[in-house]
């Protein structure tokens, strides 16, 4: 008895095999988002705030009528190294989110490797379907007496980086995709700082929601 919305078209129908009209080859599902919000018969809830209990409530019923949630071991140890050339380096130290490596000379490209993962494989409320490394807030590099802090809007922060955001604090950020390129060059000392904490699935493999009698 409850008002669904079953469908509300956005322009898309074209993707569908009984739209009525010429099939799209390539059809994009990404976009729309502004038609979608500002033409639903009620608001579009997205916020973590807002979804998180009502996901909650749903997963608890189903707990209670014999349905067993999935089970996917969690981290938040985002594995961080610097892959330079063929080398793979561990930080040196891990202090207050802060992560340094000694970069050598002639070890070329450097690049900023971690686990990655989609929020909601961890947090199934949250709709942000980006695949995420790590939130980086800080890049500075260290080479004698010289010392340089990297802009996050530095153009050169192109290869594996989502465009710059903000977190809570209102701290300028940037994510990686889990390999992102760094425009340093050995030798120095690199100091990456990270932000908010990702959770990382141990095991990617998907499993579904089994029924237990």
């Amino acid at each position: 008895g409850l008002p669904a919305e079953s469908y509300l078209d956005t322009g898309n129908r074209a993707m569908f095999e009984n739209g009525g009209c010429q099939l799209r080859l390539h059809p994009d599902f990404t976009g729309q988002q502004d038609a979608r919000e500002t033409l639903s018969c009620a608001p579009f809830a997205a916020s973590p705030p807002l979804v998180e209990p009502v996901w909650r409530a749903i997963a608890d019923r189903a707990r209670r009528l014999g349905w067993l949630m999935p089970d996917r071991p969690l981290t938040s140890d985002p594995e961080l190294c610097l892959m330079a050339g063929m080398r793979r380096l561990r930080p040196l130290t891990v202090r207050d989110s802060i992560h340094t490596f000694l970069v050598p000379s002639g070890a070329e490209p450097v690049r900023l490797v971690s686990r990655a993962a989609r929020p909601g494989d961890g947090r199934p409320w949250i709709e942000d379907r980006r695949g995420l490394g790590v939130m980086v807030r800080r890049i500075r590099q260290r080479a004698g007496a010289d010392l340089r802090d990297l802009a996050l809007d530095d153009p050169t922060l192109a290869d594996g980086w989502w465009a710059v955001e903000w977190d809570a604090a209102s701290w300028p950020c940037r994510w990686t995709n889990g390999d992102a390129l760094l425009p340093v060059s050995g030798p120095c000392l690199l100091e990456v700082e990270l932000g908010d904490q990702m959770l990382y699935p141990l095991e990617h493999r998907q499993e579904s929601a089994r029924r237990v009698a």
